[in-house]
């Protein structure tokens, strides 16, 4: 029995080959199908269904078995995910992973996806790493999006938070480098885009969870998140408010900022001397540099991650 569940995890582990087979003391070879399979799960106190999107796989010596007959086969520019089932609506949608990466960036041709029209829930790494997806709406009846749904969509070029949404996990939509355009519902309650800022605020924490390379911080932002500019290659200058007073952010993988201020009146960071870096104040510690940062004088400690971003820099004075 542990030889035959060592076999099964080392064929799951090469389905990103999508015609892998592995053949083994008389095991059918498998064949990863180029196509996506839908499974449909009943919620009955919800009074609708989860649908699971995954690949699916066959013997190469057995026929196709009957429950594969309708499949989605690769190739298609637009993926039309299916909104009602037996009568009733898709409220949840889940994508089979591998490795944390959605299986539907196996087909490299999806740039469009359409989601049901009553979907309530995108499920966490339901879109992972699928790099060709340029374009997703997102239906005004989503009020939650899991952690990780849209990480690593890198051709990705907007994202449209509609009125519903209630919820947004951790990385929901980190590493979206080719993002120039966030928006969110003026009527949602929990999520903000004020002032036409370019950026994803949590209304009652003043939290800015997710920028682009358009982003400008509106002031009254308190707190700017984790990871809420990561991979944002295309930054090429921040501007810090006076009203900032965390920063977690590392701008990990913004490889082309040449500018970085904070705001005069900011009483726990600041740019002093146009340094072109963020140097938290009361610990005289640089925590944010560039290729263009002049390190002050009255700098006592460089971050650890400080100049992480700065792969074009060519001297540094210390």
């Amino acid at each position: 029995m542990k030889k035959i569940k060592v076999l099964f995890i080392m064929a799951i582990a090469s389905i990103f080959m999508l015609t892998a087979c592995y053949q083994q003391n008389g095991l059918d070879e498998i064949e990863y199908l180029q196509a996506f399979k839908y499974d449909y799960y009943y919620d009955e106190k919800e009074e609708g269904y989860n649908l699971i999107v995954e690949i699916p796989y066959i013997s190469k010596k057995e026929k196709k078995p009957e429950y594969l007959k309708d499949l989605v086969p690769f190739g298609q520019d637009e993926l039309v995910l299916p909104s009602y089932y037996e009568g009733k609506p898709i409220l949840k949608l889940s994508v089979r992973t591998l490795n944390y990466e959605s299986i539907l960036n196996q087909d490299k041709k999806i740039k469009h996806i359409v989601l049901p029209q009553k979907l309530k829930e995108i499920d966490r790494y339901a879109f992972s790493c699928c790099s060709s997806l340029t374009y997703i709406e997102i239906p005004d009846s989503v009020k939650i999006i899991g952690k990780y749904a849209f990480g690593g969509c890198s051709s990705l070029t907007s994202i449209s938070i509609p009125s519903s949404v209630t919820e947004i996990g951790e990385g929901a939509f980190g590493g979206c480098s080719s993002l120039t355009s966030i928006k969110v519902d003026k009527n949602n309650l929990v999520y903000d885009s004020r002032n036409n800022c370019n950026a994803i605020i949590q209304s009652g924490s003043k939290t800015l969870i997710k920028g682009c390379a358009n982003t400008v911080i509106p002031n009254g932002v308190q707190v700017i998140n984790y990871d809420a500019f990561y991979n944002c290659s295309a930054l090429t200058s921040i501007n810090i408010p006076e009203s900032v007073t965390a920063i977690l952010d590392e701008f990990s993988g913004c490889s082309s900022l040449t500018s970085i201020n904070v705001d005069e009146n900011n009483p726990f960071y600041d740019s002093r001397d146009n340094c072109n870096a963020i140097i938290e104040s009361k610990s005289n510690t640089l925590i944010m540099a560039c290729v263009k940062t002049v390190i002050p004088n009255s700098v006592e400690v460089i971050s650890d991650s400080a100049f992480d971003n700065c792969s074009a820099l060519t001297s540094i004075n210390i």
